[in-house]
């Protein structure tokens, strides 16, 4: 994966996997990049939202929507962390 787009954050790395998990089997490729240490290390505190679930830019849309639509049985974006997207001119 070279470029890609994060689908999901959490603070949980066993939420991530799951959600990764989710879309394996799909057939959708997705990584889970652990930001935790550098968070550590730059902050000095507990890391927070350092768990992403990457996806190739053509599989973003795709990957929303069935976590979306998971996410009403399954609950797995319950503990997501989100914030306003920002976009840049």
């Amino acid at each position: 994966m070279k470029q890609t787009k994060i689908a999901a954050t959490f603070s949980d790395a066993d939420e991530a996997a799951a959600v990764k998990s989710k879309l394996g089997q799909i057939g959708i490729d997705a990584v889970v990049s652990d930001e935790s240490n550098l968070q550590k290390f730059l902050f000095m505190s507990k890391p927070l939202a350092s768990y992403k679930v990457l996806v190739e830019p053509e599989d973003f849309e795709k990957a929303r929507l069935v976590l979306q639509a998971a996410d009403v049985q399954d609950h797995l974006l319950q503990h997501e962390v989100c914030w306003p997207q920002v976009r840049l001119a």
